[in-house]
């Protein structure tokens, strides 16, 4: 049964990712924005600014932020699997409203796909494992007022 929970969060994750990819554009090479980003592997600033994010992106990313403020540590995997669940909820509606465009876009690209690694590790029924995904995310999360306006 976990064995079949764990194939079918991941191939649920891999069609969201790839879902993104078409969705949300491709670069001038014609290759995936992700794979440049994975290349490239680090956010940047704009000229030593802030990108502007659309209010929807922001919203969602605060949202986000607000449902790991809120969360209350547990020793009980579900609780990190229903906060993963609140969170992708999150995420789907950043995407389904993603209207920004260039290197803004791209950037939040390079923000937004290492948050599809923690959504799975909280999705995870060991705590440790969901103590990571959660730390790291709340790191993650963190970086967005740095690099977003």
């Amino acid at each position: 049964m976990k064995n079949k929970m764990m194939k079918t969060v991941f191939i649920l994750l891999t069609i969201t990712f790839f879902s993104l990819n078409v969705v949300c554009n491709t670069n001038k090479s014609n290759s995936p924005i992700i794979e440049q980003h994975e290349q490239e592997g680090q956010l940047k600033l704009n000229n030593g600014k802030r990108w502007k994010a659309n209010i929807e992106t922001s919203n969602g990313v605060n949202g986000m932020i607000k449902l790991m403020e809120s969360f209350t540590a547990s020793k009980n995997p579900k609780d990190y699997n229903k906060l993963s669940k609140e969170l992708r909820a999150e995420m789907n509606t950043i995407f389904d409203k993603c209207s920004m465009k260039g290197e803004a876009h791209d950037n939040l690209h390079a923000f937004l796909v290492p948050i599809f690694g923690y959504l799975k590790e909280l999705n995870s029924d060991e705590i440790d494992t969901c103590n990571n995904g959660f730390n790291s995310m709340d790191k993650q999360l963190k970086l967005y007022k740095d690099y977003f306006e």
